[in-house]
């Protein structure tokens, strides 16, 4: 399946400095309740100049079946798994009774950039649409019916792409001087959910944990 979600991708990003898939070939394998969407993938692209496609290549034919860049990647030179982000997202996963490994995910923009050269609006919004007909293609084949989103720019993204209703119908607030929200979507039978993201809310804090949200969620859609 994996092999074929890919082919969407268009020719142009493949030679981009970037990455596109978070999780490997046994996440995309079948039928999928939940996926990740991340933001994008950060970094100067003059000193990670690994392509779209050879990272493409690297899940597909060098990693386990069942890797996850949250579990078993290394970022900036730390020992794989271990950074915030990935800690906070594994920990989702497991507080769901998930194994990373097992949960399909990818960034909505597949172009590198860090955070001192970030892309003009418009440029970004090229950029999302450039990698959407795979995001697509995974809700569509793996009959995904609740998209978990790291940040609020891809939670508002697959809101509009997926005509989600403009209310949100379910909300959580951090319980400290942030307050900073996670909401809820709906678009039929399927659940939008924009979390706040993992790099900077601390999710194994209980008070800015927002897994009750998706857990609820995915209740609904398994009929729980």
């Amino acid at each position: 399946m994996i092999e074929e979600l890919v082919k969407t991708i268009p020719q142009s990003l493949l030679s981009c400095s970037g990455k596109a898939l978070c999780s490997g070939r046994r996440a995309f394998a079948g039928p999928a309740d939940l996926y990740i969407i991340d933001y994008h993938p950060g970094g100067d692209p003059e000193q990670f100049p690994e392509t779209v496609a050879e990272q493409i290549d690297q899940v597909l034919n060098h990693e386990p079946a069942d890797w996850s860049a949250y579990l078993n990647e290394s970022w900036q030179g730390q020992p794989p798994g271990s950074r915030p982000q990935q800690r906070r997202v594994a920990q989702l996963c497991d507080s769901l009774g998930l194994n990373p490994g097992a949960v399909p995910a990818a960034q909505l923009i597949f172009r590198r950039w860090d955070d001192g050269s970030a892309p003009a609006a418009a440029l970004e919004r090229q950029w999302a649409e450039e990698g959407w007909p795979f995001h697509q293609a995974v809700i569509d084949r793996l009959g995904v019916r609740v998209v978990v989103c790291l940040g609020q720019y891809p939670g508002k993204w697959v809101c509009r792409k997926l005509d989600a209703a403009p209310e949100a119908i379910a909300e959580f607030k951090e319980a400290n001087h942030r307050g900073w929200a996670s909401n809820v979507h709906q678009s039929g039978g399927r659940y939008i959910i924009s979390l706040t993201h993992p790099v900077r809310a601390n999710w194994l804090n209980p008070a800015a944990d927002p897994t009750p949200l998706v857990r609820r969620a995915l209740a609904a859609v398994r009929g729980g």
